[in-house]
């Protein structure tokens, strides 16, 4: 199974990519149903995100993370310099 967790911006380009039905989870209680199962998954999500999980004690683990650019378009591509954002692709930890 492959979710994202408010990742609404991306969620096209990211089924494009991934070519596999993508569950997109938007509330907390729901992603944490999602990640309850026990079926295995891999979900992408913004690492502050992953941080809340944690320190609400789902197991979850990083398997992948990246520092990338949250905008997608507009002045926010090349006039301002902004932070990079942290994606991170996770699963259960065991």
């Amino acid at each position: 199974r492959i979710a994202t967790f408010r990742l609404n911006r991306w969620n096209t380009a990211f089924r494009f990519y991934v070519n596999r039905h993508t569950t997109m989870l938007d509330g907390q209680d729901e992603a944490i149903a999602f990640f309850g199962s026990t079926a295995p998954f891999y979900c992408a999500m913004l690492g502050p995100a992953y941080e809340e999980f944690v320190a609400k004690r789902v197991p979850l683990q990083i398997v992948y993370a990246r520092e990338g650019m949250w905008a997608t378009s507009g002045r926010a591509l090349w006039r301002r310099r902004l932070p990079p954002t942290r994606f991170v692709v996770v699963t259960r930890a065991p």
